[in-house]
Protein backbone atom coordinates (compact mmCIF):
# COMPACT_ATOMS: atom_id res chain seq x y z
CA UNK A 1 0.00 0.00 0.00
CA UNK A 2 2.82 2.41 0.90
CA UNK A 3 4.46 1.63 -2.44
CA UNK A 4 1.26 2.40 -4.35
CA UNK A 5 0.87 5.73 -2.54
CA UNK A 6 4.52 6.62 -3.26
CA UNK A 7 4.09 5.80 -6.95
CA UNK A 8 0.93 7.92 -7.16
CA UNK A 9 2.60 10.82 -5.33
CA UNK A 10 5.68 10.64 -7.57
CA UNK A 11 3.50 10.49 -10.67
CA UNK A 12 1.46 13.52 -9.55
CA UNK A 13 4.62 15.48 -8.76
CA UNK A 14 6.04 14.67 -12.18
CA UNK A 15 2.83 15.74 -13.94
CA UNK A 16 2.78 18.96 -11.93
CA UNK A 17 6.41 19.74 -12.79
CA UNK A 18 5.91 19.25 -16.54
CA UNK A 19 2.66 21.21 -16.56
CA UNK A 20 4.39 24.40 -15.42
CA UNK A 21 5.28 26.98 -18.03
CA UNK A 22 7.82 29.71 -17.41
CA UNK A 23 6.32 33.07 -16.43
CA UNK A 24 8.57 34.84 -18.93
CA UNK A 25 10.22 33.69 -22.06
CA UNK A 26 13.72 34.67 -23.01
CA UNK A 27 13.83 37.50 -25.54
CA UNK A 28 14.81 36.56 -29.03
CA UNK A 29 18.20 38.02 -29.84
CA UNK A 30 19.01 38.53 -33.47
CA UNK A 31 22.70 38.16 -34.25
CA UNK A 32 24.21 41.35 -35.57
CA UNK A 33 25.87 41.02 -38.91
CA UNK A 34 28.11 43.66 -40.31
CA UNK A 35 27.40 44.37 -43.92
CA UNK A 36 30.31 43.30 -46.08
CA UNK A 37 31.76 46.13 -48.14
CA UNK A 38 31.63 46.00 -51.92
CA UNK A 39 35.33 45.61 -52.66
CA UNK A 40 36.43 46.83 -56.09
CA UNK A 41 37.60 44.04 -58.40
CA UNK A 42 40.95 45.79 -58.90
CA UNK A 43 41.69 45.51 -55.16
CA UNK A 44 40.61 41.86 -55.07
CA UNK A 45 42.75 41.03 -58.10
CA UNK A 46 45.84 42.80 -56.72
CA UNK A 47 45.43 40.96 -53.42
CA UNK A 48 44.95 37.58 -55.11
CA UNK A 49 48.09 38.15 -57.19
CA UNK A 50 50.18 39.18 -54.16
CA UNK A 51 48.85 36.45 -51.83
CA UNK A 52 47.63 33.50 -53.92
CA UNK A 53 47.75 31.10 -50.94
CA UNK A 54 45.81 33.38 -48.55
CA UNK A 55 43.16 31.77 -46.35
CA UNK A 56 40.43 33.15 -44.03
CA UNK A 57 40.16 36.34 -46.08
CA UNK A 58 38.05 39.12 -44.56
CA UNK A 59 37.60 42.53 -46.22
CA UNK A 60 36.59 45.77 -44.51
CA UNK A 61 36.27 49.31 -45.79
CA UNK A 62 38.41 51.94 -44.08
CA UNK A 63 37.52 55.37 -45.43
CA UNK A 64 38.03 55.21 -49.20
CA UNK A 65 40.39 52.24 -48.91
CA UNK A 66 39.93 48.52 -48.35
CA UNK A 67 41.61 46.57 -45.60
CA UNK A 68 41.93 42.82 -45.85
CA UNK A 69 42.82 40.49 -42.98
CA UNK A 70 43.97 37.01 -43.90
CA UNK A 71 46.21 34.09 -43.05
CA UNK A 72 49.38 33.57 -45.04
CA UNK A 73 50.45 30.10 -43.96
CA UNK A 74 50.03 30.22 -40.18
CA UNK A 75 50.59 33.97 -39.88
CA UNK A 76 47.64 36.34 -39.53
CA UNK A 77 48.33 39.43 -41.65
CA UNK A 78 46.69 42.50 -43.06
CA UNK A 79 46.99 44.67 -46.13
CA UNK A 80 45.34 47.86 -47.30
CA UNK A 81 44.48 48.67 -50.92
CA UNK A 82 42.93 51.64 -52.64
CA UNK A 83 39.99 51.26 -55.04
CA UNK A 84 42.38 50.97 -58.01
CA UNK A 85 44.16 47.99 -56.45
CA UNK A 86 47.28 49.85 -55.35
CA UNK A 87 48.81 48.34 -52.22
CA UNK A 88 49.13 51.03 -49.54
CA UNK A 89 50.50 49.09 -46.58
CA UNK A 90 50.96 45.68 -45.01
CA UNK A 91 50.54 44.71 -41.38
CA UNK A 92 52.25 41.78 -39.65
CA UNK A 93 52.07 40.70 -36.02
CA UNK A 94 55.30 40.92 -34.05
CA UNK A 95 56.46 40.04 -30.56
CA UNK A 96 56.68 42.70 -27.87
CA UNK A 97 60.49 42.39 -27.86
CA UNK A 98 60.56 43.51 -31.52
CA UNK A 99 59.11 46.94 -30.65
CA UNK A 100 61.46 49.93 -30.59
CA UNK A 101 62.91 50.76 -27.18
CA UNK A 102 60.61 52.74 -24.93
CA UNK A 103 57.27 51.82 -26.53
CA UNK A 104 56.03 49.55 -23.75
CA UNK A 105 57.43 51.90 -21.09
CA UNK A 106 55.32 54.67 -22.63
CA UNK A 107 52.24 52.42 -22.71
CA UNK A 108 52.61 51.32 -19.08
CA UNK A 109 53.31 54.85 -17.76
CA UNK A 110 50.63 56.63 -19.79
CA UNK A 111 47.78 54.13 -19.59
CA UNK A 112 48.36 52.32 -16.30
CA UNK A 113 45.13 53.69 -14.81
CA UNK A 114 43.04 53.09 -17.97
CA UNK A 115 43.81 49.44 -18.64
CA UNK A 116 44.08 47.36 -15.51
CA UNK A 117 45.65 44.28 -17.09
CA UNK A 118 47.97 46.32 -19.36
CA UNK A 119 48.53 43.39 -21.66
CA UNK A 120 48.37 44.32 -25.35
CA UNK A 121 45.77 42.39 -27.36
CA UNK A 122 47.92 42.64 -30.48
CA UNK A 123 51.21 44.20 -31.59
CA UNK A 124 51.85 44.85 -35.28
CA UNK A 125 54.47 46.27 -37.59
CA UNK A 126 52.93 48.33 -40.39
CA UNK A 127 54.97 48.98 -43.51
CA UNK A 128 53.71 51.50 -46.07
CA UNK A 129 54.66 51.06 -49.72
CA UNK A 130 56.95 54.11 -49.45
CA UNK A 131 58.95 52.24 -46.78
CA UNK A 132 57.58 54.13 -43.76
CA UNK A 133 57.38 51.81 -40.75
CA UNK A 134 55.02 52.30 -37.81
CA UNK A 135 54.08 50.07 -34.91
CA UNK A 136 50.59 49.54 -33.54
CA UNK A 137 49.91 48.38 -29.99
CA UNK A 138 46.26 47.36 -29.61
CA UNK A 139 45.03 47.62 -26.05
CA UNK A 140 41.56 46.72 -24.80
CA UNK A 141 39.79 49.77 -26.23
CA UNK A 142 42.39 51.74 -28.13
CA UNK A 143 45.08 51.48 -30.78
CA UNK A 144 48.36 53.24 -30.05
CA UNK A 145 50.64 54.06 -33.00
CA UNK A 146 54.39 54.71 -32.75
CA UNK A 147 57.01 55.64 -35.34
CA UNK A 148 60.07 53.51 -36.11
CA UNK A 149 62.07 55.17 -33.32
CA UNK A 150 59.37 54.45 -30.72
CA UNK A 151 57.89 57.97 -30.57
CA UNK A 152 54.13 58.05 -29.88
CA UNK A 153 52.15 59.29 -32.90
CA UNK A 154 48.43 58.81 -32.21
CA UNK A 155 45.69 57.03 -30.30
CA UNK A 156 42.46 55.87 -31.86
CA UNK A 157 39.40 54.01 -30.58
CA UNK A 158 39.24 50.42 -31.71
Amino acid sequence: MKTAIMILALGAATQFAFAQTPATTAPTVKPTTKEMPKVPQAAKDAFAKAYPEAKAVNWDQEGNNYEVEFKDGEMKMGAEYDADGKLLETEKPIAEKELPAGVMDYVFKTYKDDDKDMKPKEISKITATDGTVTYEVRMRNKDLVFDKSGKFIEKSKE
